[in-house]
């Protein structure tokens, strides 16, 4: 089954087919006929705006920006999320990755929350044991986030292991990401919800 990055690749793709072909059949009749070749000049361009936007398909075709938290002891298992979710195009934000030097860490991470369309929760007998900035974390995302029009919850749920879900998530479907298709079924979620909250901005 292709990825929604992959399908939008291949719509785009055949965009520049659409315009390719026909350009070359003008080529073609040009030299044979010997007309103007402000027309075929007008072809190449369209067939270059095609290519560009092939470009922009790839790099801009999700606009929702997603906040990771977790435990740092998970470091690992997020980081690789975090690098899964850049892959497909998604514009994931994570302290590791995105906090610069110099930054207030507690307002950063806040405000990165309060921007954010999507909140990941990852969750694991290490986030389980916190009492302090993560759990804050997950209070500010639940009281500042609203539910989407399609009635998803803003935060996710992502267990890394088998842990028990905080009560105030316990009425979220949650995402187990140590399944064999819980990244999927994460990434489907995901392009749900930015995609319903973009077109009702």
């Amino acid at each position: 089954m292709y990825s929604y990055k992959r399908l939008s690749e291949i719509s785009a793709v055949i965009s520049i087919i659409s315009v390719t072909i026909p350009f070359l059949a003008l080529t073609i009749y040009f030299k044979l006929v010997e007309m103007p070749y402000i027309i075929l000049f007008a072809a190449g361009i369209a067939a270059i705006g095609a290519m560009l936007q092939l470009k922009s398909t790839k790099l801009n075709y999700v606009s929702g920006r997603i906040f990771i938290a977790y435990a740092r002891e998970d470091k690992e298992k997020v980081v690789e999320l975090y690098n899964t979710l850049k892959k497909e195009g998604f514009k994931p934000w994570l302290d590791e990755k995105n906090l610069l030097p110099g930054q207030n860490w507690e307002s950063t991470i806040l405000e990165a929350i309060r921007s954010s369309e999507v909140v990941l929760a990852c969750l694991s007998k290490n986030s389980s044991a916190k009492k302090g900035f993560i759990n804050k974390e997950f209070q500010h995302a639940l009281n500042n986030l609203n539910y989407h029009k399609n009635g998803m919850s803003p935060v996710i749920p992502v267990r890394l292991e088998e842990t028990n879900v905080p009560e105030r998530l316990s009425t979220v479907q949650r995402v187990d990401l140590f399944e064999k298709n819980g990244i999927n079924k994460l990434i489907k979620s995901l392009r749900e919800i930015i995609t319903n909250s973009s077109v009702s901005e």
